[in-house]
């Protein structure tokens, strides 16, 4: 169960008895129209501003806002910060407790409209004749969703071609311009000792960016009309083959410093990156420069934008001076050079069409940071200046790149699966150890994950892990996410069987077991349903009983303090809210006592558990197979539809096949054939899904999704036509991860993996990466 709703269902407990006398959750799902806010006595009106920015940032954010109400007297707007600030926006909504504006990133805008978290503007903007042409068309379209328009631009930024000036120097080259002259800089620029690579000319190590490579080669990721993709195209050829030439240029190596900056350390001469790394460079000293990206063959130009925007969300309580607010910093150009200079931006990385963004047309001399800017040099791209031949000659043979197709790293939408996987995938398989093969690389990437958790999330005990990377605030004790960590440590050793693995798992369990004081049980149903079906997986590794006693143990308890009637007979979410019933807490009990009856046939595991199943499918599901999240939550008896979550539909799906184990109902497996390809169509349209809230509880959801898509092609097989929009999805969406999640050589998961991950990331998000990484390497993995 996610941060945001737990938050909510406190709030709104504690609420409850106001809110029948003073009505304060009524504005809770209203549109952006009227005024519900304002100060009392005739003084200005409240607006209360929200965003993730901390520090020095919230500083200039609020002289920001207060450049506004000095220029007026009918509102005052107070800047308060918040981290996370798109799941303090779901909780908030939850409980009613809006804010007025938040400072938006833009991208998220697709992901949070349909949750009903933003209020489209189309009147304000229509009665007040806002041209929108004054904005940049990209930084505009991320902010319109279906025709209407949610927020305002503000910032843009982009990737821009870096580069060491001193390493240029030596090498006698100048910045290039061109695909060509990129390839000449570089190989002048690499340096080796023997067969070592000393110094990268050129980091090719962010495969992600094959959408801006594509734009400068003259291609499309997508039709015109948006309908088809577009790049498998010879467009989208020649970009491969140019980065297989740089490769057999030598002038870079996979894994090439790996866990190290190696730009910062002087170890690399070229690389793309943007404003984020600034910080870093300079601090480090490095003599670096910043030239726009060089242009395709055929001079075609490309790069990528993003940035912050203004919204307001639903249910805000002064929507109007929320908009005149937005209206006066993004819309009156002196405003939003003052707010440059406060950032100490160059006033061109506005947002507006008529300030020049970075790097559009000739290079700037001002450097966008994310929240706050240096100044740095860019420089205009000259000729390049060729050394001779021998300069720095390559010494040893360079690695090859393999043809993605004949790996299997390039499958997408309209592959089907060839050979089959060991049915014992998922909860269910074995501890045999499948070799890999030089056409699988995906048990090594699996692999690659399950490391990269250690890596940036390791952390001394008691802790063990981390919550974020980098280290930030470590009081919360995440209970569920450590049963997960459980759950995929046996994924590892069941794909190796290697002991390593299963160690760390039992670590994992004691870990967990004595952060909670040595219980096994906590306020959360759902919490200790994890755990318990964790334990039962360890039992079947380890072949130890204790282990599934306490899965039967927390089985008891949860029936003996969580089963009653409210609503029908299931289980509750938590002990203090007997009447909220919801799928988190009821999917994990259906499938833990399909399990425990497979050990243990006591008919009361069917008899709850079926009961369990049932009273989802009356209550939850719809029509189409669609999973809700819950009911009652606020003692009102309704249905909440605004969270749709992955999590929801993968436990259905693991709970349906779980029984169909034990009963052997094909129509509980048809039941969850249903479910996963209406979920994948509402929530995955592009073969990927997005972010759920932020990362926090969330960024686990996806994981659980794939864990039970696992069990399901177990049960119809990789022949069967239903298995293909399943195989499709995994495929598109793993491949995709792949190519935004390397970090130095190793991998880091966000909770949106169309894009690489944004600090700070939670190790729940890589939970999920590495359940999608082990179940590609089960789909893969050749009998």
């Amino acid at each position: 169960m996610s941060t945001a709703m737990k938050r909510a269902a406190r709030i709104a407990a504690a609420l409850a008895a106001t809110a029948v006398l003073s009505g304060t959750l009524s504005a809770c799902g209203s549109g952006a129209g009227g005024n519900g806010g304002g100060g009392t006595g005739g003084g200005p009106e409240q607006v209360t501003f929200w965003g993730s920015w901390s520090g020095d940032q919230a500083k200039q954010l609020q002289k920001q806002a207060d450049a506004f109400n000095e220029s007026q007297d009918e509102y005052e707007v107070e800047y308060v910060g918040q981290e996370l600030v798109e799941e303090k926006l779901l909780t908030a909504l939850a409980s009613g407790s809006v804010p007025d504006v938040v400072l938006w990133d833009r991208f998220a805008t697709p992901l949070y409209v349909p949750k009903n978290a933003l209020a489209p503007l189309d009147e304000y903007i229509e009665a007040d004749g806002v041209d929108l042409a004054q904005f940049y068309d990209q930084a505009m379209g991320e902010l319109v969703v279906d025709g209407e328009t949610y927020g305002l631009p503000l910032l843009v930024d982009n990737r821009s071609l870096f580069y060491n000036a001193d390493l240029l120097e030596e090498a006698d080259v100048e910045p290039p311009t061109d695909w060509a002259e990129l390839k000449a800089a570089a190989q002048a620029a690499t340096e080796r000792d023997g067969a070592k690579l000393g110094v990268a000319g050129f980091a090719l190590d962010d495969p992600g960016l094959f959408n801006m490579w594509l734009k400068q080669a003259g291609g499309q990721m997508f039709s015109d009309d948006g309908a088809t993709t577009a790049f498998n195209s010879a467009e989208g050829l020649e970009v491969l083959e140019f980065w297989k030439r740089l490769l057999d240029a030598g002038v870079y190596e996979p894994g090439f410093g790996e866990g190290v900056d190696s730009f910062a350390e002087g170890k690399l001469a070229i690389k793309y990156d943007g404003p984020w790394a600034l910080t870093a460079l300079d601090e480090a000293g490095v003599n670096y420069r910043i030239v726009q990206p060089p242009v395709g063959p055929d001079g075609d130009q490309g790069a990528g934008m993003g940035g912050f925007g203004l919204v307001i969300p639903q249910g805000a309580r002064n929507p109007d001076g929320a908009w005149e607010f937005m209206k006066w910093w993004t819309t009156q150009p002196a405003n939003g050079v003052g707010f440059a200079k406060l950032l100490r931006l160059d006033p061109r990385e506005h947002g507006g069409r008529q300030r020049p963004v970075l790097h559009r047309g000739r290079p700037v001399r001002g450097v966008h940071r994310d929240h706050g800017v240096r100044r740095g040099a860019v420089q205009h791209a000259g000729r390049l200046r060729r050394r001779g031949q021998g300069a720095h000659p390559r010494a040893g043979a360079v690695p090859r790149r393999r043809d993605r197709r004949a790996d299997g790293a390039g499958r997408g939408p309209g592959a089907s699966a060839t050979g089959s996987w060991p049915t014992t995938r998922g909860d269910r398989r074995g501890h045999t150890r499948r070799p890999m093969t030089h056409a699988n690389p995906w048990p090594a990437r699996a692999d690659l994950a399950q490391r990269s958790l250690d890596h940036f999330f390791g952390a001394a005990e008691p802790q063990l892990l981390a919550n974020t990377y980098p280290a930030g605030d470590n009081s919360t004790f995440n209970y569920w996410w450590l049963a997960h960590v459980i759950d995929v440590r046996l994924d590892a050793y069941a794909r190796t069987g290697d002991q390593e693995w299963l160690t760390a798992a039992e670590a994992t369990s004691a870990n967990l077991r004595a952060r909670n004081g040595g219980s096994l049980f906590n306020d959360y149903f759902d919490d200790m349903l994890w755990y318990a079906l964790a334990l039962e997986r360890l039992a079947r590794a380890t072949g130890r009983a204790e282990p599934l006693d306490d899965a039967r143990a927390i089985w008891a308890h949860v029936v003996e303090h969580g089963w009653n009637e409210t609503h029908g007979a299931s289980v509750a979410w938590r002990k203090q809210q007997p009447y909220y019933k919801n799928m988190p807490a009821n999917g994990p009990f259906a499938i833990l006592s399909a399990r425990l009856y497979q050990h243990d046939p006591d008919p009361r595991y069917l008899e709850y558990g079926t009961a369990a199943f049932d009273w989802i499918t009356a209550t939850l599901v719809g029509p189409d197979g669609f999973v809700e999240d819950g009911i009652n939550r606020e003692g009102d008896g309704r249905i909440d539809t605004q969270w749709r979550f992955t999590y929801n539909q993968g436990l259905y799906v693991g709970a349906a096949v779980a029984l169909d184990d034990v009963l052997h109902e094909p129509e509980l497996t048809g039941r969850a054939l249903r479910t996963a390809t209406t979920a994948l169509a509402r929530l995955a349209p592009d073969g990927v899904v997005g972010s759920e809230g932020g990362g926090g509880d969330e960024g686990l959801f996806k994981g659980v999704l794939y864990r039970y898509l696992g069990t399901l092609l177990d049960r119809i097989g990789p022949a069967s036509p239903d298995a293909v929009p399943l195989l499709d999805f995994v495929r598109t969406s793993t491949d995709r991860l792949w190519e935004t999640g390397r970090r130095d050589g190793r991998l880091l998961a966000g909770d949106d993996w169309r894009r690489p991950a944004q600090p700070p990331v939670f190790y729940s998000t890589q939970l999920s990466a590495i359940m999608a990484l082990e179940l590609r390497a089960a789909i893969e993995a050749r009998p």
